[in-house]
């Protein structure tokens, strides 16, 4: 498979576990091959740097095996395929295998290849015939495969897990013969290596075999007499527990330079060494080496003619030492895994962190010149990394260094705890408040009097403070007394943004980021409707705040900047869009009302990516307006503010989690990726996009896997390779059309349907998604008329325009004004039944009644789960349902006489009809309902719930559903007038509404809730589209209310008309 992008550098991810054949040697190439969870990682066996990786399969390796240039792959996914490690391009493969296979061995001077898997299938490959054969000589899993060659003939040894090792020959027919069997040992056999031969002698002699088992033991066989010439029971160890002990795993390696002697690992991860052609010591007197490693080692390789040997361990390291002194040469730690987080230090530049999933945090000694990453360095040097993991617990999520103190840094955990720790000394000091969920995001505030001020009652120091969120909540925690309980960061802002924060908690949306810029001491919030809010750190007071955004912001970051230079903050959303604010100086924003508007201007709008953003990062430097950002698609993107779309494009075929640039090297950027791996790019380097270049999504389910596949086996077993299937590209999903300059235009907002589909107001939702977006606009208008004269201000609002717009052309500007308040026929026409929910409890009784007539004309069901059926859907009359509601039974009683046979709806009827009987019948309904609800079935825990009289459970069980149409006419049918959560339900409904684009109907749903904030969210929701509509309804609208930011936004309105009218009258 071609790599699409290669970086100039790797931070390789580790070995996989537990396999003895995961690593070879290509001698060819000098290089060390290792599989490393999917991915084929080849380092330089001179200074283990990474030369090439690629990804080899969907799922994990078991094994690989090396001849020539040609490295063969298998695993989890049954096939064997063969890649030329000079270009990382699949040569061929097979699918003969059935379960997964472990083991993987070359024969025939590389034309034949042995397999074996899971279920003891040994299938043998001839490669130049394109011929397979397979016979399961023993019922048990094959774990390891072992050959060398005996006067000219190929022999192999198979390893079982139960202990058994079957050596046989491959005859003229590419047959395997079994001629021995080796029984003595009991437990799974781990590795096993022929004493090294030279492949031109002429070999007559067996050359001894040595195995591994589990439980620790080798043994080294006299294969023609089936005898044991030599067995080694593994050293004991007082400190270790038994259980401990049987869990070592015992790889085996023979000297080619000493032929009698044998490497093989023991407990704590100790190379052994012993020469058969000597008396063997005891058990205790074994010349154990330590300092390789410090736990279990899962791999020896013997490369550079014997001289040097490379393992791999448990404790995730990599080494190169001297065969002859079992002296170090030098070591890498590859990386353990998931890098979620990465962040260079202000103070030390050399040192970053990465936040990791094994619960590590791993500190880099990354390089700091350009003369780190030339082919000569050492991976030793350039790897540098030490590891922290005492008393870590959980996934480390995110972390931040201190912009003060270095080595001193704060991270966050899966579990939601947030804790300090020194990395010089590792001492860790976790905060007492903890989130309910994964910490997300965390950021410093280094010092502010306001904060003191706002915190003091809480016990707070001067700072600095860790500010930490979950996406829920916003804590802010005193790094000076971790003790102290932390403080919600609404409650610091309330204070001086009452209104604000008021109107944000009513709405019901929840911080999902934060980022500060303490340079111009400014701090912003993240939410999860995709709007920011950004506060200044001096007095609290809210500065600015953008809701360009549609979905959850995932991450934001402040620009670096120099004395004299204006503030940026770039926000990536869920939505696949990336916002760019211009902001200036905190001192110096516009900020003439109390609450600011939500910007229309000095905002840009990147769409390019076609999954959520996951990170995103400016580019350090004084003139550098480069961004990257990186996504679930797999791409990352580098932007150029100048040109407002992407100026490269890194793609690959997994998930990139975080991004760093380099703070001393120009163009340098960081990836980590899902692979485990932390990836370098020179972004300088990279081939500059296309004027209409599309990004496309390289998804690793996407590629053929099987291309150049040898197909399954017919009933003769045998196979021809030209029955292969062509590779096919599946092409990615593609965003919505790029918008110009960065504008959200009305034309580019879904028209969603939210849940129509499980509703049962078929007529009622037709209604509201065919009203037109100004007739909407005038319901709200008639909503928020205090006076009830609305069209006075229609009337006011054209005049005041004309009066601003005189000087331009009469006939442009009448038009421009047409488009924005003048309904059409059709809709002054209009179809009342969509907005009889925001009207009397008559009115909603009424529509219901033409819900039941347009099913009696109809007489179709609708399908409903729960019903009928706790598990699948059918098809259900829902006029039983709207009888419910309204409390009257004339479907119940119609039932019968529309069908003579018996019919689900006759239980149902049957289970209605003693809705007065005793309290036992009444609870078994209660406990039908509360499962319906649990399965998903809301309409059919609503019918139970009502049938026992229990109102407000049924109207929550539509309310967590979110069909709050439903949840709407139940309350008003069945609750008193002004009831409370009828209130709630509009402003939750309007909250919903706003996710998905509907924004006039959420506007008219805040309006009529009446909820703190109603107004403030009515009118943001309608100005949202910031197009001349928005902006003029969102004007109109706060004339109605008396809002004092209706001058403002009618000035906003002016501006947009004259620049469509310039505009046009430049065509």
């Amino acid at each position: 498979m071609d790599n699409v992008a290669r970086p100039c550098e790797t931070f390789p991810s580790a070995p996989n576990w537990f396999g003895a054949a995961v690593s070879a040697f290509c001698s060819p190439l000098e290089l060390y091959v290792y599989a490393s969870r999917n991915r084929i990682i080849a380092l330089n066996s001179n200074t283990l740097r990474v030369q090439n990786s690629f990804i080899a399969s969907q799922h994990k390796l078991h094994a690989i095996a090396i001849h020539g240039t040609i490295c063969a792959t298998t695993g989890q996914d049954k096939a064997v395929r063969c890649w030329n490690l000079d270009n990382c391009k699949l040569e061929n493969g097979h699918l003969r295998h059935q379960a997964e296979v472990n083991a993987l061995c070359w024969a025939k001077k590389g034309t034949v290849l042995i397999s074996g898997d899971k279920h003891g299938q040994l299938s043998i490959w001839d490669r130049s015939q394109d011929v397979i054969a397979s016979k399961v000589h023993i019922n048990n899993t094959i774990r390891i495969i072992g050959q060398t060659v005996i006067e000219e003939e190929d022999i192999i040894a198979v390893g079982y897990a139960n202990g058994m090792i079957i050596v046989g020959k491959l005859n003229s027919l590419q047959q395997f013969e079994i001629l021995y069997r080796l029984e003595h040992q009991i437990d799974e056999i781990q590795s096993l290596r022929w004493q090294h031969t030279q492949p031109f002698e002429q070999n007559t002699n067996w050359p001894k075999l040595a195995s591994g088992s589990r439980d620790g033991s080798l043994v080294i066989w006299d294969v023609p007499n089936e005898d044991v010439r030599l067995k080694v029971s593994p050293p004991k160890d007082k400190q270790m527990t038994n259980n401990q002990q049987s869990r070592v795993f015992t790889v085996v390696a023979w000297s080619t330079i000493l032929p009698q002697r044998l490497f093989y690992s023991s407990l704590n991860g100790d190379i052994i060494y012993i020469d058969i052609d000597k008396a063997v010591p005891k058990s205790n007197k074994y010349k154990r080496f330590t300092e390789l490693h410090s736990r279990s080692v899962f791999g020896i390789d013997i490369v550079d003619d014997g001289r040097f040997a490379i393992s791999h361990s448990m404790d995730r390291s990599v080494v190169k030492w001297d065969t002859t002194h079992i002296k170090k040469e030098f070591a890498i730690r590859t990386m353990g895994g998931i890098p979620y987080s990465m962040d260079i230090s202000k103070e030390d530049v050399t040192k970053m962190a990465v936040a990791l999933s094994d619960s590590n945090i791993k500190i880099w000694n990354v390089p700091i010149s350009k003369d780190a990453f030339s082919s000569l360095s050492n991976a030793g040097d350039l790897y540098r990394s030490e590891n922290i993991w005492k008393g870590l617990k959980g996934k480390i999520t995110k972390l931040k260094w201190h912009p003060q103190n270095e080595g001193s840094l704060v991270f966050g955990t899966e579990h939601g705890s947030v804790s300090l720790i020194d990395t010089y000394s590792g001492k860790t000091t976790s905060f007492k408040s903890y989130h309910k969920g994964t910490v997300y995001s965390l950021d410093w505030v280094t010092s502010s009097d306001a904060f003191t001020l706002a915190l003091q009652g809480n016990g707070s120091s001067q700072g600095p403070w860790v500010l930490s969120c979950d996406g829920r909540s916003v804590y802010v925690h005193d790094s000076m007394k971790p003790s102290k309980p932390a403080v919600n960061i609404d409650d610091a802002f309330r204070e001086q943004n009452s209104v604000w924060i008021q109107s944000v908690q009513e709405k019901g949306i929840s911080r999902c980021d934060v980022a500060v810029d303490n340079d111009t001491e400014m701090l912003a919030l993240g939410n999860t409707d995709g709007s920011i809010e950004v506060y200044s750190l001096s007095n609290l007071k809210l500065l600015y705040t953008a809701n360009n955004q549609t979905k959850t912001i995932n991450c934001m970051a402040w620009k670096p900047k120099k004395d004299g230079q204006h503030s940026y903050l770039a926000t990536g959303s869920a939505d696949t869009t990336i916002c760019a604010h211009y902001l200036g100086k905190a001192d110096n924003i516009n900020n003439l009302q109390d609450i600011p508007l939500p910007a229309t201007t000095f905002v840009q709008v990147f769409k390019g990516h076609l999954e959520g953003i996951t990170d995103i990062t400016w580019q350090p430097g004084e003139n550098e307006n480069k961004l990257a950002s990186s996504s679930s698609d797999g791409n990352i993107l580098i932007w150029d503010l100048d040109r407002e779309r992407p100026l490269n494009c890194i793609p690959s075929f997994i998930r990139v989690l975080s991004l760093c640039w380099s703070p001393t090297i120009p163009s340098t950027l960081f990836s980590g990726n899902e692979d485990h791996c932390i990836h370098v790019w020179k972004t300088d380097e990279l081939r500059v996009m296309e004027e209409n270049e599309q990004v496309i999504k390289k998804s690793i389910n996407s590629v053929n896997w099987n291309r150049k596949m040898i197909a399954k086996p017919s009933k003769n077993g045998t196979v021809n390779a030209s029955e292969v299937r062509d590779v096919k590209s599946v092409p990615a999903k593609r965003t919505a059309d790029q918008q110009q300059s960065g504008r959200v235009t009305a034309n580019a907002r879904k028209k969603a349907k939210g849940n129509a589909e499980n509703g049962i107001f078929t007529r009622l939702e037709a209604s509201i998604q065919n009203a037109s977006r100004i007739s909407t606009c005038y319901e709200c208008l008639k909503i928020a008329a205090v006076c009830g004269n609305w069209e006075s201000i229609v009337e006011d609002m054209e005049k005041k325009a004309l009066d601003r717009l005189g000087n331009l052309d009469t006939i442009k500007t009448k038009e421009t004004l047409d488009a924005c308040m003048k309904q059409s026929d059709l809709d002054t026409a209009g179809d009342p039944l969509f907005s009889a929910l925001f009207e009397s409890k008559n009115r909603v009784r009424d529509m219901m009644d033409e819900e039941v007539d347009t099913y009696n004309k109809t007489n179709t069901g609708k399908q409903i789960s729960g019903v009928t059926d706790v598990t699948s859907k059918a098809s259900f009359d829902p006029r039983i349902l709207l009888d419910v509601m309204r409390n009257t039974s004339e479907s119940i009683d119609a039932s019968d006489s529309r069908n003579t046979m018996v019919t689900t709806e006759d239980w149902v009827a049957l289970a209605l009809a003693p809705m007065f009987s005793r309290e036992l019948w009444e609870e078994k309904v209660v406990r039908l309902a509360a499962k319906l609800d649990m399965t998903n079935n809301p309409h059919g825990a609503v019918v139970c719930y009502l049938a026992a009289f229990q109102v407000y459970p049924a109207i929550d069980v539509y309310r967590r559903a979110k069909l709050y149409k439903e949840a709407i006419a139940l309350a008003k049918l069945r609750l008193p007038e002004g009831s409370d959560i009828i209130s709630e339900l509009f402003n939750e409904w309007g909250a919903y509404l706003e996710t998905v684009s509907q924004y006039e109907f959420a506007a008219k749903c805040y309006l009529q809730s009446k909820r703190a904030g109603y107004g403030l969210n009515a009118l943001n929701a309608l100005a949202r589209p910031n197009d001349a509509v928005a902006l003029y309804w969102s004007a109109t609208i706060a004339y109605a209310l008396h809002d004092s930011s209706a001058s403002e936004r009618f000035n906003l309105w002016i501006a947009e008309l004259e620049r469509q009218t310039s505009e046009s009258t430049k065509e």
